[in-house]
């Protein structure tokens, strides 16, 4: 253009901001809180023995689990879950009865203890937790993983998957897989599901930095 076509100059564009409150919808205020009890059973038993071995500790836990919930006056318990599980070793269908009928003698517990009625119970089960078995695996050490990884990829039938890897090597990966983790996989896990009333705004104020998880984002708003 060289200079021979005159451009006006024009007013740079000013942002005019404004201030917009959003105000959130209404929510039930529902909460979970989850737990797991490396509970102790005698070989082949379901009974749930509360001075067995580490039992007197994992039912501390869940006690206080549930007294942390029940004494709060402002929840009201929805319901529970509870899920077993069992290591590999043995027949699938042995382990399958036994995660069943050890989740089904926790959740009697629970029952009895807090005083619970049977409808606000689920219960689950896992006959063996491979998916667990393989997560312990890729975090070890152990000799062999990819040989045992494969195993538990590629066979389906679970009996025929822990005969496999228990050949590996003349048994010396499955040795340490049975020292080492297989205890970590016999558990019960337990969820505790549960509702929150809502509070007045003095009340708000006086909870936010200090129990901010029982607060709704319309709480936060008001």
């Amino acid at each position: 253009m060289n200079g021979k076509v005159d451009l006006q100059p024009k007013a740079p564009y000013e942002v005019q901001p404004a201030m917009v409150f959003v105000e959130p919808a209404k929510e039930e205020k529902r909460r979970k809180k989850q737990g797991q009890a490396f509970l102790d059973f005698p070989v082949g038993r379901s009974v749930l023995l509360p001075d067995y071995r580490r039992n007197p500790e994992e039912l501390a836990n869940i006690r206080d689990a549930m007294a942390e919930v029940q004494n709060n006056p402002d929840v009201e318990i929805m319901g529970l879950f509870v899920e077993g599980y069992a290591s590999p070793e043995g027949r699938y269908a042995t382990n399958e009865k036994l995660s069943n009928e050890r989740a089904s003698a926790l959740k009697d517990y629970m029952k009895t203890t807090f005083g619970m009625p049977e409808s606000m119970f689920k219960v689950g089960y896992v006959a063996e937790d491979w998916e667990g078995l393989r997560a312990l695996i890729e975090e070890s050490e152990i000799n062999y993983k990819p040989e045992i990884i494969a195993a538990i990829e590629n066979t389906a039938d679970p009996d025929a998957r822990e005969a496999k890897i228990k050949s590996l090597k003349g048994g010396a990966p499955y040795r340490v897989m049975l020292k080492d983790m297989f205890p970590q996989l016999r558990r019960v896990e337990y969820q505790i599901d549960y509702s929150i009333k809502d509070f007045t705004v003095e009340k708000i104020k006086t909870m936010i930095g200090s129990k901010d998880e029982m607060l709704s984002q319309l709480e936060f708003w008001q």
